[in-house]
């Protein structure tokens, strides 16, 4: 589960992830965070792997509006398209089903993440390694 303000734009090395499954986009992501309109930082280094990639960082990144969804979770449906869902305490708030290249109706970044989920699934031969 990314968080909902992250956009991902470039893939980081897959050293640097620390888990032993994929992380929810598949790998790990450089990107911008767009929790504040009309900025666009880009994290860095713990934040940026616990906090942007993984979603829920409330704790950790006081950008995030209080009333947004905390994360968004993607994943590959069979018919090899993907169902997103945006997460707000733990719970579902708002969920729908996307194909590549094709807008969620949710946003630049909701789509930007639905696109690195299937590049990162591309690279990795269309099964996560």
């Amino acid at each position: 589960m990314a968080c909902a303000f992250f956009e991902p734009i470039d893939g980081l090395a897959r050293t640097d992830w620390p888990g032993k499954c994929p992380p929810p986009l598949g790998r790990l992501y450089a990107g911008v965070c767009r929790a504040v309109p009309g900025e666009a930082p880009e994290p860095g280094g713990e934040l940026l792997v616990w906090g942007c990639n993984l979603g829920y960082a409330r704790a950790r990144c006081k950008r995030i509006p209080e009333d947004a969804p905390d994360a968004v979770r993607v994943g590959l449906l069979p018919c090899g398209r993907v169902r997103w869902v945006l997460e707000r305490d733990h719970h579902p708030d708002a969920l729908g089903i996307a194909a590549r290249s094709s807008p969620t109706g949710r946003g630049v970044v909701l789509d930007s993440q639905v696109e690195a989920y299937f590049r990162a699934l591309e690279a990795e031969g269309g099964l996560f390694g």
